[in-house]
């Protein structure tokens, strides 16, 4: 979807590692709890950004997709590989 231009949606949380991904207010927003009130208040801070944040994550896309990209992290596991 954020290829798309569509902000995330995240829960912060130790094991969600997508967050680290999520740079708030540039391609989405983090819910602190996975409460209701929580995620329904980041769902509407997504919605308001309107148009500048779709913009901005899709920025936030074609800066960041060949580096996350599948071919990449299996180069990566390949080369570490190669040193051992």
């Amino acid at each position: 979807s954020v290829s798309l231009g569509t902000p995330a949606v995240l829960v912060r949380g130790p094991e969600n590692e997508a967050t680290d991904l999520l740079e708030e207010g540039v391609n989405g927003f983090l819910a602190d709890t996975a409460t209701p009130q929580a995620i329904g208040g980041a769902v509407a801070d997504a919605v308001q950004g309107g148009s500048e944040l779709r913009a901005s994550t899709l920025d936030w896309y074609e800066q960041h997709h060949r580096e996350l990209s599948i071919e990449s992290s299996l180069a990566a596991v390949e080369s570490s590989y190669a040193r051992v």
